[in-house]
């Protein structure tokens, strides 16, 4: 009988209701409650913690905070700075970062994909970040998208994959994480080689972190959308997350990231939906659950057919790294309808039909984007307020089509917006065959 995962900590995945293949559950991690479906924000700036540190903003479908590891370290510095000063002052109005994870879970995204794109800033945070590794310092400078793939075969052919799994671990763990998220490749391309390197890292990962360190681990792959296009590859993780054999059954986390989401693409949006049902499958036989990491909102017709919640980025630009184009001078706003951002100077002067209570609160000061009496930086807050409010909308409105028995009101709402090609993702096809 082979050896299984030891099990650090209690995480219990209790399943309430299933409609079709969206559901329900409450799971207890870390003496934390997160219930799902739920939206998790991905916070990259303090201004971004601010937004969601008010108190009054925790409720019951913002069930988590996500970080990106190349950035978490100055901002948790930065706040404890900050909170320092205002503790004395105003207690009651803000949770300052060492609080806040006293009552939210929080995650760190390892950022896997910096290997393979070519993006300096990115790279050079990478760089930047505590003892790390020669290994990946010099795969950082040799890596291009050619020889990608080939210095990661090179770098597990050579047995170096502990020394990156275990810096990972100290790493992310300064933070005290509710669980640890493995250190993966990023799989590009149909048939990509990389994916059974990437399996076989989560199995040695989820031993290192809960029988070496004792602390939760979870597994993760990181795909760019090209990978959505063979559905024999994504089998491979599919069929790993079964685990017959039991090994990894008390590994209950499971995260998937999609780079670069193709609206466009017709066989990427039907295979993803696939997907999205067969892990529903897989994490329900093992009493798992999975999360979708930088989705926008793509991700509200997968969680509405298989995944338990989605990550998305406070600012709502899931690919927005560090790009050298000019950004305009105010902030896309997110149009709940449409259920996309839509450019500012699609809304100006004219009054906010959101109806959440920043878009309240614009309309009653201001009478709407009345961008002559706003200022930009005011208003990039208030977008990402605005956005915060309409994730945390959506989901309780898929909780509620789902305790209704009425999970196909999700697809009138994608066939009624800018988006109707996502009711693809639930298994309708818009052109009928």
């Amino acid at each position: 009988m082979k050896e299984k995962v030891k099990r650090p900590t209690q995480v219990m995945v209790y399943p309430e209701k299933k409609v079709n293949n969206a559901r329900t559950t409450t799971i207890n991690l870390s003496n934390k409650t997160i219930k799902t479906p739920c939206y998790i924000p991905k916070i990259r700036t303090s201004k971004e913690l601010d937004i969601i540190t008010d108190e009054k903003k925790i409720n019951d479908y913002f069930q988590g905070i996500f970080f990106d590891i190349l950035n978490v370290s100055a901002l948790n510095r930065e706040k404890t700075i900050i909170n320092s000063k205002q503790t004395r002052l105003i207690p009651a109005i803000k949770l300052d970062f060492r609080t806040l994870k006293g009552i939210l879970p929080i995650f760190i995204d390892p950022n896997t994909e910096y290997l393979y794109l070519n993006n300096k800033q990115k790279r050079k945070q990478y760089r930047n970040l505590p003892s790390l590794p020669k290994i990946i310092s010099d795969f950082l400078t040799k890596s291009t998208y050619a020889n990608y793939s080939k210095l990661w075969q090179q770098l597990y052919n050579a047995g170096d994959t502990t020394t990156i799994i275990n810096w990972n671990v100290r790493e992310q763990n300064k933070y005290q994480p509710a669980s640890i998220i493995p250190f993966t490749p990023f799989i590009e391309g149909e048939n990509s080689p990389l994916i059974d390197i990437a399996i076989d890292i989560n199995k040695k990962s989820a031993f290192t972190i809960a029988d070496t360190f004792g602390l939760e681990p979870s597994f993760y792959f990181n795909l760019n959308y090209s990978a959505l296009r063979n559905l024999e590859q994504l089998k491979k993780i599919t069929d790993f997350l079964l685990d017959a054999d039991g090994e990894y059954e008390n590994v209950k986390m499971v995260f998937i990231k999609i780079k670069y989401f193709q609206l466009n693409d017709t066989d990427v949006r039907r295979n993803l939906g696939k997907f999205a049902k067969s892990i529903q499958d897989a994490v329900e036989f093992n009493n798992k659950f999975v999360f979708l990491i930088d989705a926008d909102s793509y991700a509200i017709p997968c969680i509405s057919t298989g995944f338990d919640g989605f990550i998305e980025p406070i600012n709502g630009y899931v690919n927005d790294y560090g790009s050298s184009s000019t950004p305009s001078k105010f902030r896309a706003y997110y149009d709940k309808k449409r259920m996309e951002m839509v450019k500012a100077n699609k809304i100006k002067n004219k009054p906010l039909k959101c109806g959440c209570p920043r878009c309240l609160k614009i309309n009653e000061v201001y009478g709407g984007a009345f961008f002559d009496k706003i200022d930009p930086q005011l208003w990039s807050v208030w977008c990402k307020e605005h956005l915060f409010y309409s994730r945390c909308q959506e989901v309780k409105e898929i909780r509620d089509a789902i305790n209704d028995n009425g999970i196909n009101k999700i697809q009138d709402k994608f066939i009624n917006s800018a988006k109707k090609d996502f009711v693809e993702i639930l298994g309708y096809y818009v052109d009928g065959d």
